[in-house]
């Protein structure tokens, strides 16, 4: 298939524009190792999550591939655990011809992936020229990264002609793609693809102990909260236990040092209250619980059908969200999401969290969430949404390798 005019003009364009055309440097200064190689480009942060999945069940189909993973940003994607398989990662290739002919001539990968939404379209056109098997995470308009205002539309047909197989993230844009000239035979409608989630571990004995402590006490989780935002959690505990008198608050600080401060100073403002580093087990009258042990959020996600997550209120960085969701646990958050914001949005979306944009409103929340009813509701689809997209990254995976197989053997 020639170049296209029209992704000629988008250079043109780019060049008159200024715009960056990658990094280039470093591209091509490791050494290629043997054997099969897979190109995985990965054009935000936000994606790498996306990435490291599709990489662990591609590596679940042969340890022995070379795995070449394209940044944007600064830093080796590492994939946790002990992989067993060779993943290397270079800057991205500069968008210009000899850039891109010296990066493939120096990889010579087999297949390769790229998104939608940080489209490169000189290196799908290169790619495309030398016959390697080019797909395409569909997750947004590649017109949106053309130049070229008046031609953008025939660019972006022009590289869909060059993809071998785009899978479309929602509905939306199948439709799209396929107003784009995609044919169906190259079109699979996958849905979100999965993220990964970290299933936090917890001591069985002890969740059992204190499962026969609570005896069916409703209970609630703050978790990872900052001292700007303890106020805020109590101010709702108080609210909460106007219509449940029973509820049990688990307050997990930020800090764990801050623990026998905090208990002290709860009960204070007479709070009936335990401390886990004391060995305290919650007792009927108990009203607040600190839990001020490291590493045991695994424990009381699984105690506490809802939770409110730290530093979502105030300053700091809130936790990964997928934890908890990935427990059962229903989530409250407030507005602060970064720098997980797409994470939070994609569990709001799916009615496994809810958002509280001011802490005036939090009370309200906690004691509709704290419902038998809605609690179950929240927490399934917060299990379903925490496992979503499992089969979808595989069906990305096993493409990946059979095109890489296919062309190896070719």
């Amino acid at each position: 298939m020639a170049r296209s005019p029209s992704l000629w003009l988008h250079n043109v364009s780019a060049r008159l524009s200024n715009l960056p055309t990658g990094q280039g440097q470093g591209a091509t200064d490791m050494p290629r190792p043997p054997g099969k190689l897979i190109w995985l480009h990965c054009p935000t942060p936000e994606a790498e999550p996306v990435v490291l999945e599709i990489l662990r069940h591609l590596i679940e189909y042969d340890l022995d591939q070379v795995f070449l993973v394209t940044k944007t940003s600064p830093g080796a994607l590492i994939l946790p655990g002990e992989p067993g398989a060779l993943i290397l990662t270079a800057p991205t290739p500069a968008e210009s011809t000899a850039a891109l002919r010296g990066f493939a001539e120096h990889w010579k990968p087999d297949a390769c992936l790229f998104f939608a939404s940080g489209v490169l379209p000189n290196h799908i056109e290169e790619a495309h020229a030398r016959k390697i098997p080019v797909f395409l995470i569909g997750d947004g308009n590649i017109e949106n990264g053309l130049q070229g205002p008046a031609l953008r539309g025939l660019a972006a047909r022009a590289l869909l002609r060059r993809v071998s197989h785009v899978f479309a993230q929602s509905a939306k844009w199948a439709d799209l793609y396929r107003r784009q000239g995609l044919t169906e035979d190259r079109l699979t409608l996958t849905g979100q693809l999965s993220q990964g989630t970290v299933v936090l571990p917890c001591n069985e004995a002890e969740r059992e102990r204190f499962a026969r402590a609570l005896a069916g006490r409703p209970a609630w989780l703050a978790a990872g909260l900052g001292p700007d935002e303890e106020d805020i959690a109590l101010d709702a505990h108080r609210a909460a236990a106007r219509h449940s008198h029973r509820v049990l608050m688990f307050l997990a600080p930020d800090d764990p040092a801050r623990g026998p401060d905090l208990a002290a100073r709860l009960a204070q403002h007479e709070f009936s209250t335990g401390l886990r580093s004391a060995g305290d087990i919650p007792d009927p009258d108990m009203q607040i619980y600190v839990a001020d042990r490291p590493d045991e959020l695994g424990l009381w996600y699984r105690l506490a059908p809802v939770c409110l997550i730290g530093h979502t209120f105030g300053a700091g960085d809130p936790q990964d969200p997928l934890a908890p969701a990935a427990l059962g646990s229903a989530i409250l958050h407030g507005p602060n999401t970064r720098p997980h914001e797409s994470r939070f949005q994609f569990l709001d979306d799916a009615r496994a969290a809810r958002a509280v944009r001011r802490p005036a409103d939090l009370a309200v929340a906690l004691s509709e969430m704290l419902s038998p009813d809605t609690a179950a509701i929240y927490a399934r689809n917060a299990w379903e949404a925490s496992t979503a997209g499992v089969d979808a990254t595989e069906i990305v995976a096993e493409r990946l390798y059979r095109a890489a197989e296919d062309r190896g053997a070719g």
